[in-house]
């Protein structure tokens, strides 16, 4: 294995665009839920003729299925990302445009109004991204899905507790809290679960690389601002046990808006 010095050098020059973690291949083992987020959304695009993504990042997810309905659209609210989204998915005829909403843990009322109209789409997807179960429901055709997997509580609580943070003070999401936001839009609920896996690091460049990414969004900039320690320590338990484990939580819900299924006309 290459030195500490070397290999987080590396990971803080590799530029990270979209939401492309190939950087991390072979370097990192994430933990396998027992659903596939790919499998659920598959099972209902094929009846489909409108399709959104929400929260889309650099359009990997999109980019990389066979084929997609007539009509497929996302939203990004990160401007970065968003350039890479247009340029990648306009090629295979998606548009895509600015959108997001608060945190569904955010407490108060809850911003973000999708900008589209009422009922005209057949299939709502969300991986990890922020949605509003009413404009969810409100654009949604009766009969149509929504299909979502969720970062849950006590996600990466392992480096969490290696930056020295508290325990996440924000508001409650798990997958309760979901269903119960889906409900109160009026959708029915058909299908859930609700996961911790184990994932591992197996050198010090691949963490480094994954704070670089994801820190921003799961920690305090106080804390990333301190990696070196961290880091070290890390580097440390890596080369003595051949990996540091972090835990993966997961949720997922499908909902149904009640009504005439739209694959039928």
């Amino acid at each position: 294995m290459d030195t500490f010095e070397r290999l987080v050098a590396e990971a803080w020059t590799r530029q990270f665009q979209g939401w492309d973690f190939e950087f991390l291949n072979g370097r990192y083992v994430e933990g396998r839920t027992s659903w596939n987020y790919e499998r659920l959304l598959g099972l209902r695009l094929a009846g489909a003729g409108t399709y959104l993504d929400l929260g889309t990042g650099g359009g990997e997810l999109l980019s990389s299925m066979a084929s997609l309905p007539r009509r497929t659209v996302a939203t990004e609210g990160y401007r970065p990302n968003l350039q890479v989204a247009l340029r990648r998915l306009n090629r295979r005829g998606v548009d895509v445009v600015f959108s997001f909403s608060d945190d569904n843990a955010a407490t108060g009322m809850q911003r973000g109004v999708l900008p589209f109209r009422d009922a005209t789409i057949d299939l709502v997807s969300s991986r990890h991204e922020a949605f509003v179960a009413k404009e969810t429901a409100r654009v949604l055709r009766p009969g149509g899905a929504f299909v979502t997997q969720q970062v849950g509580p006590g996600n990466d609580e392992e480096l969490a507790l290696l930056l020295g943070e508290r325990e996440d003070e924000r508001g409650r999401w798990d997958l309760a809290e979901a269903v119960r936001q889906v409900r109160g839009a009026g959708l029915r609920v058909t299908e859930s679960g609700e996961e911790k896996v184990r994932s591992s690091f197996l050198d010090i460049g691949a963490l480094a690389y994954y704070l670089k990414a994801v820190g921003p969004l799961e920690f305090d900039a106080a804390s990333l601002a301190k990696l070196e320690r961290p880091l070290r320590e890390a580097d440390s338990k890596i080369r003595t046990v051949g990996s540091f484990d972090v835990t993966a939580s997961r949720f997922y819900l499908v909902a149904e808006k009640q009504g005439e299924d739209p694959s039928q006309h």
